[in-house]
Parts: structure tokens; C-alpha cells; sequence
């Protein structure tokens, strides 16, 4: 799993799959911020 910024928007990265994570759920948004805090 990657994190970017495309655009001026946060993208994730998740198996050859791009996903813009403002256009994700909350609770995703939260598990991203989660793991990224592992990092």
C-alpha cells in the first residue's frame, strides 16, 4: 500500500488500483491514517 499526491489530491495505492481518498468512507480514511501512523 502507497500513498501519493496527484493533482493536488491524496491518492492510495492498493493492488495496481489507484483510489482517491477523499472519495473514500470515513472509517476507511480513518484506517488509512492509522496504518500510515505505523509507517
Amino acid at each position: 500500500m502507497a500513498a501519493e499526491v496527484t493533482n493536488d489530491e491524496p491518492v492510495l495505492m492498493l493492488d495496481d488500483k489507484k483510489y482517491i481518498i477523499d472519495e473514500l468512507s470515513d472509517e476507511a480514511k480513518i484506517a488509512i491514517a492509522q496504518i500510515n501512523d505505523l509507517q
